[in-house]
């Protein structure tokens, strides 16, 4: 592998942790597998058969499924329907954080050279011009609040600018890239924080996806890994090479490679939360109810008799 490992593009010399990042992670100048003719198509056929007959029972004229419903109805079809009859996520400082936190993160490429504290500002401030829920709780949160977060957010942006290389133009970089499958009715929707690489005509993989996440990497961010991947071949038509979960707060970063028997099986576990996921939202049975640490997070936590999260008391 061709190995950048003393200047950048722009002559500025790369930490340890840039050139891990660099060399680890992207792996610049490694060369791309190729994707096997057909893969996108077969796995296609495999989610159309394996859904057909959920989807003959979903009424409405299509079903858009995100990776979040994926991943909660593989692990509790109550928090499913409870989520799905909330009015709305309530606002915490840890989404506050990570909302900002990925704008700074994008603005630190396209507008490169300012100090990390514009970047913190105009990202707030674009924030919570996107969302009045937020901009109402951020607004009542109190200054103590709000500068415990604003050093926090600064401190993920700081933790990516040191431990990334300067992503250059040349790799086609794209923040938020929303990516949508659609089969027949069924639509498969994620958003990537950042992707680099395109779609080639000679099906070289060279497409790399990676989730920003400002806690640090668990047991279950694989799964968001390659829900990414199999949407992604699925809307290109050639699998990525790499998709990855990377924490800011660590730095380290789930598997990225990606084979075929991976996508195989995200495909099949779509297939099973698609299922569930039909079946709970139109009550066609009782949802099965599966205790754990998600309950912290799930609108019905203080009435369901499965939930880990025990009534606050008065």
């Amino acid at each position: 592998m061709r190995r950048m490992t003393e200047l950048t593009a722009n002559s500025r010399p790369l930490t340890p942790r840039q050139l891990r990042t660099l060399d680890g992670l992207l792996a610049i100048g490694m060369d791309r597998p190729f994707a096997r003719a057909g893969l996108s198509d077969d796995l296609a056929a495999r989610l159309e058969v394996g859904t057909r007959d959920a989807i003959r029972d979903w009424t409405a004229s299509s079903l858009y499924v995100t990776k979040a419903q994926v991943l909660t109805a593989l692990r509790c079809e109550g928090q499913l329907q409870a989520d799905a009859t909330a009015t709305r996520q309530s606002m915490s400082p840890a989404i506050a954080v990570g909302v900002a936190a990925h704008r700074a993160v994008q603005l630190s490429y396209t507008h490169g050279g300012r100090p990390v504290s514009d970047y913190v500002k105009q990202a707030v401030i674009g924030a919570r011009a996107a969302d009045e829920n937020l901009d109402k709780w951020w607004a009542e949160a109190g200054a103590a609040t709000q500068s415990d977060m604003l050093m926090q957010i600064t401190s993920k942006v700081v933790n990516f600018l040191d431990d990334w290389p300067p992503l250059d133009p040349a790799w086609s970089p794209r923040f938020e890239e929303p990516i949508v499958a659609k089969i027949g009715k069924l639509s498969l929707s994620a958003r990537a924080d950042l992707v680099i690489g395109r779609p080639r005509a000679d099906l070289r993989r060279s497409l790399l996806l990676v989730d920003l996440k400002t806690t640090g990497v668990k047991d279950n961010h694989r799964d968001e890994a390659l829900f990414y991947a199999l949407v992604a071949t699925l809307r290109y038509g050639v699998s990525p090479w790499r998709s990855a979960i990377y924490s800011l707060a660590s730095g380290d970063w789930t598997e990225p490679d990606i084979s075929e028997e991976d996508l195989y099986d995200t495909a099949d576990k779509v297939i099973t939360a698609v299922r569930s996921i039909v079946a709970t939202l139109t009550e066609a049975r009782p949802p099965v109810l599966v205790g754990g640490d998600h309950c912290r997070w799930c609108p019905a936590k203080l009435l369901c008799p499965s939930s880990t999260t025990a009534p606050v008391s008065s």
